[in-house]
């Protein structure tokens, strides 16, 4: 009988989800500090060599959005994954207001670090910017990161690079975000997100995360982890490079995450 809940939910994803919230944790209080597009993009970098061989190195809800969507990621473990990424990033966040001089929970500077913020642009734009640069940032993902044969030891410098470029694009008009959980732990420490432009950030790059995850799927194949729920909890995105999925018989099609 198919079961709903995987069975073994192990230490290995408990090693996945420390993994995941202590480098969501770094990246951003790294990125903040930082304070330019090049800092958060080598941080994000640094981190996901830190994390690829334990969790799959997303260290950002919407590649952990994506993978489930394409079912390279179960949306249980998925689950997991976006609550360790956000508590990390509020940790992170309340690093900064203990170690940065003037700073403290509750600043509500503009301008705070990892505070985003848009230019002059319209609720609408700022909505188009996220969900384009989220979108761009998961396709590169996929493409590198997360399905075979992708760029294995340099995925993620990849995605690093990617995330270096779309700061020199869009920051100036939104920040260039790109994940949830840093535009979240800004707005719970900090408060320094206006209410209605803190849901046009997250929907922005939510659905600009599913687009791609779409196109994506499309591109280099679904992945296998929702697909038959009698296999165990190890998915794709927690298997070691070239090692075959636990249950999974297929000689093609995509696999996910160097992991």
């Amino acid at each position: 009988m198919p079961t709903i809940i995987p069975r073994d939910i192990d230490r290995r994803y408990a090693d996945a989800l420390t993994a995941e919230f202590v480098g969501t944790l770094l990246l951003q209080f790294l990125a903040s500090i930082s304070g330019s597009s090049l800092g958060y993009g080598l941080s994000y970098a640094v981190l996901l060599y830190a994390t690829k061989h334990v969790s799959g190195g997303h260290l950002n809800p919407a590649l952990t959005v994506a993978t489930a969507i394409s079912h390279h990621l179960h949306w249980i473990k998925a689950t997991g994954y976006i609550i360790a990424q956000i508590a990390g990033a509020i940790v992170g966040a309340l690093l900064e207001a203990l170690l940065v001089p003037g700073l403290h929970v509750g600043h509500n500077a503009f301008r705070a670090p990892g505070c985003f913020y848009p230019g002059t642009v319209s609720n609408i734009e700022l909505f188009g910017w996220e969900l384009v640069l989220t979108a761009v940032l998961v396709y590169v993902a996929f493409a590198s990161h997360f399905t075979e044969p992708g760029h294995r030891s340099l995925s993620p410098l990849a995605l690093g690079l990617t995330v270096w470029v779309l700061g020199e694009a869009g920051g100036l008009y939104t920040g260039a975000a790109v994940n949830p959980a840093r535009v979240i732990a800004a707005a719970v420490v900090f408060l320094c997100t206006p209410q209605k432009k803190f849901w046009l950030y997250l929907l922005g790059e939510i659905l600009g995360a599913a687009i791609a995850a779409a196109f994506a799927a499309g591109h280099f194949g679904h992945g296998a982890a929702n697909s038959d729920q009698e296999l165990p909890f190890l998915d794709e995105a927690t298997r070691g490079a070239g090692e075959p999925l636990l249950g999974d018989t297929r000689e093609g099609g995509a696999v996910a995450s160097n992991v």
